[in-house]
């Protein structure tokens, strides 16, 4: 498709995904960077380009990414997920936080946001924050990893009947996302 049209940016896009699923980030990068020359405004490219730099240990260049869609549009909750996942995988667990913080100002009823921003709270070691924000998440619909990732806060805070009702609740929940961690 691209020799018919070199400048088609979904087909970019795609062989882009493609390349990613395929682990060769390196040229997932340059297809995306490619349909951003070709698309400067196409916001979800640089996001996804974030995710491959993140993979080539470029945490900079995917900071740079996600905080250039922000002031394209700050009103964009993924941009701020994302940068707080590349915070996070960064050991920039604050500013995970308050990017994560920023991403539930906007959409507050997605699980996934404060199930990501318990676990940046659990690695600052501030657990009592992160129990709140695992039972924000079970309260909205996540599933047993929720409830696993509670219990080891519980844990961490010696609370071990609540931490042991959680695991008996993982268990019957199963995971609501990936392996079961």
């Amino acid at each position: 498709k691209l020799r018919g049209n070199p400048n088609d940016v979904d087909a970019y896009i795609l062989r882009a995904s493609v390349r990613s699923e395929m682990k060769e980030y390196v040229g997932a990068k340059a297809d995306y960077s490619t349909a951003i020359r070709l698309m400067p405004q196409h916001v979800d490219a640089y996001l996804l380009r974030a995710y491959a730099e993140v993979e080539l240990k470029d945490f900079d260049a995917a900071i740079a990414d996600c905080s250039y869609v922000i002031r394209m549009n700050d009103q964009y909750a993924h941009a701020y997920e994302v940068r707080g996942e590349v915070l996070s995988g960064k050991g920039d667990y604050e500013g995970a936080v308050a990017d994560y913080s920023q991403a539930i100002r906007l959409e507050p009823f997605d699980y996934d946001l404060y199930h990501m921003r318990a676990e940046a709270r659990a690695a600052l070691k501030d657990y009592g924050a992160a129990i709140a924000d695992y039972t924000e998440s079970i309260r909205l619909g996540s599933g047993g990893e929720s409830y696993r990732k509670r219990a080891d806060a519980r844990a961490a805070l010696k609370d071990y009947e609540g931490a042991k009702a959680d695991y008996e609740e993982a268990l019957t929940r199963g995971p609501n996302r990936g392996v079961f961690r």
